[in-house]
């Protein structure tokens, strides 16, 4: 299956001319602004994303375009942008949302929590080698959070979209794309110095799957790629390393992009140097403590990390790590969504084994790699590949 990207806002004309043999750094002194995407085809946008495309429709109706937006959150961050359509070969950038869900939950007494889910990637595609690759990619997530007293009807959405709007373009400080724009600003530019890493998410047993069914039932698939999203933005963020993009119809290392302006390009995500596999992943949740008003919960995480070269299979590092959080849960909830305590397990975890990496912390990796044998090699390949 290709993905279309149907893009808006600024566009990009004729960028992908003839080929430059420009210098990597001359290519990543601008980056060409591409506007705001949709990873899906064309004519399934509006079903599969329907309260991002209100809150884009909200948001040109206020006067405050995401793609205007986003532009202004890369400057801000003084990340550097042009928006000429002048051909020239190099780095573009997008946001490309690719996932949209809804969880329902019961509360005694109060009604129903409802969380709806938007995700998303900033693309860097490089139009600087014949072709246009998609070289990096940038987790965006976003939640909210609402109780309402009866299960949320056909409407719902419109009143989601109109919560949600602020979140998304607000106070430049705080808003999701100005926020997106400055951990993106923090990362290395892509370039042929940098190794091509992919985040692959491995096997979950039975435990997890179980505690992930609040949100996701028994959709193991499902469970797989919303972990992914989560680990990869933390992985990303802590370790400040550029990866490959993350999609599960992106096998074929193929996608089809269509432009505002009409054009299709062919996008290529490229074979990786490296594989970061995370896998046999095991999550437990045990009763630690509480009162009459709420109960905490120890939510254990553990998992095997591994980097591996794709081409020879052989293994860089590896480790098995784990990581206890606590969760509280308010008495008055019915039913728990433990989902929320896997994510959280997930995300402390990953920060901990990328922000250890980073400054080649001896002691932290011989107190959480159970396996020990991750050290000293992880630190060394991190600093390789994400100097």
């Amino acid at each position: 299956m290709r993905l279309h990207l149907t893009l808006f806002g600024a566009f990009l004309e004729g960028i992908a001319g003839t080929t430059s043999r420009a210098s990597a750094q001359a290519r990543q002194d601008s980056l060409q602004f591409a506007g705001v995407a949709y990873l899906a085809n064309a004519q399934e946008v509006d079903a599969k994303f329907t309260v991002s495309r209100k809150i884009e429709r909200l948001a040109g109706q206020q006067g405050r375009p995401l793609g205007g937006v986003l532009l202004a959150a890369f400057r801000r961050a003084s990340i550097p942008v042009r928006t000429g359509l002048a051909r020239s070969n190099g780095l573009a950038v997008a946001l490309a949302f690719d996932d949209e869900y809804r969880t329902v939950e019961a509360l005694q007494g109060v009604g129903y929590k409802v969380v709806t889910t938007l995700s998303g990637q900033i693309l860097t595609i490089d139009f600087g080698e014949a072709m246009a690759t998609v070289v990096s990619a940038l987790p965006v997530i976003t939640e909210y959070v609402d109780v309402q007293e009866q299960r949320p009807g056909p409407r719902y959405d419109d009143a989601v979209a109109e919560a949600m709007l602020p979140l998304i373009v607000g106070d430049a400080e705080t808003n999701l794309l100005f926020a997106a724009a400055t951990v993106f600003a923090s990362l290395p530019a892509p370039g042929p110095t940098l190794c091509r890493v992919r985040l692959d998410v491995g096997s979950l047993d039975s435990t997890t799957v179980w505690l992930s069914a609040s949100r996701f039932g028994a959709d193991s698939a499902r469970i797989r790629q919303a972990l992914h999203n989560t680990l990869i933005r933390t992985w990303v963020t802590a370790a400040r390393q550029p990866m490959l993009p993350s999609a599960s119809s992106q096998a074929q290392g193929q996608m089809q992009a269509r432009f505002a302006n009409g054009e299709i390009y062919r996008l290529r995500v490229p074979d990786p140097d490296y594989i970061l596999e995370v896998s046999d992943i095991r999550a437990r949740r045990a009763e630690a403590g509480g009162n009459a008003a709420r109960r905490v919960d120890a939510v254990g995480l553990q998992f095997d990390a591994s980097v591996v070269e794709p081409m020879s299979h052989t293994t860089v590092t590896r480790g098995t790590f784990r990581r206890v959080v606590m969760d509280t849960i308010p008495t008055l909830r019915q039913e728990t969504d433990t989902w929320t305590g896997v994510v959280n397990s997930a995300k402390a975890l990953t920060a901990a084994i990328a922000a250890a990496a980073r400054r080649d912390d001896r002691r932290w990796f011989e107190a959480n790699d159970v396996a020990h044998t991750s050290y000293p090699t992880l630190p060394a390949w991190l600093r390789k590949c994400a100097p």
